[in-house]
């Protein structure tokens, strides 16, 4: 499954270990916001790294589902691209 993770966290150092976690398992879409295909299993480690490094009082961290139905009608203006689909259904 495809998902976009967006966060906004407080403090940097907690800032930075997230990015660096996101890096590791996904693509930069933008500055806190990343695009990743995950298993079931990969989202479970990712959500369980991710609560060890936030505060919830006072940082979020927001994960959506994507379809490949939502993902073809992506668009993108500017620079940077979206999703690249590489999966193809006939």
């Amino acid at each position: 499954m495809h998902y976009i993770i967006c966060y906004d966290i407080a403090q940097t150092r907690r800032r930075t270990r997230l990015a660096t976690l996101l890096e590791a398992i996904g693509t930069r879409a933008n500055k806190s916001v990343f695009e990743a295909k995950l298993t079931a299993k990969e989202l479970e480690i990712f959500i369980a790294k991710a609560k060890a490094i936030i505060e919830p009082k006072t940082d979020s961290v927001l994960i959506y589902p994507l379809c490949f139905d939502c993902m073809i009608k992506s668009l993108s203006l500017g620079q940077k691209g979206v999703f690249e689909v590489k999966d193809s259904f006939v």
